[in-house]
């Protein structure tokens, strides 16, 4: 699995490419917050199979505290009129349509961070 980590001042952050790599991740340190790219794709512009939608469930299972973020580009498109309502169902906390502003990833992070503070 490869994997990596920036950190700041307030963040570190651990980026994996694949849903697989984001459960093994997990097993290694459980993080606060997860931003989920629902349909993410391959350097060969397919679909992921594991994308984040089909990992939703698993992660919030096995950490239901965890915090999830959801982003995705598809909530535009009349074919998934829902996306939002089924990523709430599964256990997403945020969600962010693309194309956003880093600041408003950001803004997000923060919200999920103050909520776990509480």
């Amino acid at each position: 699995m490869e994997t990596s980590t920036y950190k700041t001042k307030d963040y570190s952050v651990n980026l994996v490419k694949t849903g697989s790599e984001a459960l093994a991740s997990i097993d290694i340190e459980m993080p606060d917050i997860m931003v989920v790219d629902l349909y993410h794709k391959n350097i060969y512009g397919s679909l992921n199979s594991d994308n984040g939608i089909r990992i939703m469930g698993p992660l919030k299972r096995s950490n239901p505290k965890i915090k999830m973020i959801a982003v995705t580009a598809y909530n535009n498109n009349k074919r998934t009129v829902g996306t939002e309502t089924v990523v709430f169902n599964l256990g997403a906390d945020y969600f962010l349509s693309k194309p956003f502003d880093t600041s408003q990833l950001l803004e997000k992070v923060q919200e999920a961070k103050a909520s776990i503070d509480l």
